[in-house]
């Protein structure tokens, strides 16, 4: 099912065929179907314009790059003192 933005809707079965459609994963007879309904349709012309453009913003390049953390083993001590407390007294010996 498509809906624009008034809250008008396609119930047609081509409509919930749009994204398989837009990544063309359809059959040839559905393709020509969901196309002849398209012709006729504003409701998933613009849902399958929509379906394509985030389509195209998956495929593209990642604007942020990875930029790995600090290790554990290179993270500061923590604040809190240790002394006394259970499973420490390794880090005490060390200092």
């Amino acid at each position: 099912m498509s809906v624009d933005l008034e809250g008008a809707r396609c119930d047609e079965e081509s409509a919930r065929l749009l994204p398989w459609y837009v990544a063309g994963r359809l059959s040839v007879v559905d393709v020509e179907r969901v196309s002849n309904h398209l012709q006729h349709c504003a409701i998933c012309r613009n849902d399958a314009a929509h379906e394509r453009a985030v389509r195209e913003l998956l495929k593209a390049d990642a604007l942020v790059e990875y930029a790995p953390q600090a290790g554990l083993a290179k993270t500061p001590s923590p604040a809190l003192p240790t002394t006394g407390m259970p499973g420490t007294e390794h880090r005490n010996r060390e200092r």
